[in-house]
């Protein structure tokens, strides 16, 4: 499961991304930001365009790989293989490497998608519109150990993210929303709330009275009211009007 603190960093990036000015920082941008989510040595970034019907290459861009490596691999990689991926309707993640569990491309030695000394590596293909859009490839040397399941997970959030910017798509509002949800909680349980407070404050600063509360709850009134007194005092603020405007410049600096 993502973490808060990685929905923050993911979302960090997305922003910070379609604020960039031009393609360098871009793709600076992004390396970073993955690299503060999932620690890679080295990395091959191409942006993939359509020309004439066929699928080409757009600015490659490479973390600490020399360039004879990135050679062979766009030789190999981008040759024929990415026809069969490019036009998938989902954003895909994939192990590359040596010991892959039949992951590995058709007709593709897994070495030879290995640069010397890394051990492994993992593969994620963006998509906009069913068309390839980008790909993201990273490695890591053996004493960085495998690609976790979460880290898999984190690549997938964060593709989709890009994924349906790039669609404009309504569901990346609503995901949006929703990450802003559990990050204003946790932003809470900062405060050393309880679960049972986490729920009053929320239900007060969206304008219900006490009375709404309880029966909502199925509390009593005098419950509610000890809830919001404790709460006050954590949030230091004196009362109500003052605690439903702490949480709105929350979700504003989000």
């Amino acid at each position: 499961m993502i973490g808060v603190e990685q929905w923050y960093k993911i979302n960090d990036t997305v922003t910070a991304l379609f604020n960039g000015e031009d393609l360098p920082e871009i793709q600076r941008i992004l390396m970073d930001g993955i690299w503060s989510l999932v620690p890679y040595d080295q990395a091959m970034f191409y942006m993939i365009r359509e020309y004439k019907g066929l699928l080409r290459l757009s600015s490659p861009y490479s973390v600490n790989v020399s360039s004879a490596f990135a050679e062979e691999y766009e030789e190999r990689r981008f040759g024929k293989n990415i026809m069969a991926d490019a036009f998938l309707p989902l954003t895909i993640v994939l192990r590359i490497g040596r010991d892959c569990d039949g992951l590995i491309p058709p007709g593709m030695n897994g070495d030879s998608l290995i640069p010397p000394g890394m051990e492994q590596g993992v593969r994620t293909l963006v998509a906009g519109k069913r068309r390839a859009t980008a790909e993201v490839t990273l490695f890591r040397a053996k004493a960085g150990g495998p690609f976790t399941e979460n880290e898999l997970e984190i690549l997938r959030v964060l593709a989709r993210h890009l994924e349906a910017c790039m669609k404009r798509d309504p569901l990346y509002a609503y995901e949006r929303e929703q990450n802003h949800e559990l990050q204003l909680r946790q932003q809470l349980r900062y405060m050393a709330m309880t679960e049972a407070e986490i729920e009053i404050v929320l239900l007060a600063a969206a304008g219900m009275t006490n009375e709404q509360i309880a029966e909502l709850k199925q509390i009593a009134l005098t419950t509610v009211k000890k809830h919001l007194s404790r709460v006050y005092n954590k949030m230091g603020v004196p009362g109500r009007v003052q605690l439903q405007y702490e949480i709105y410049r929350m979700r504003r600096e989000m």
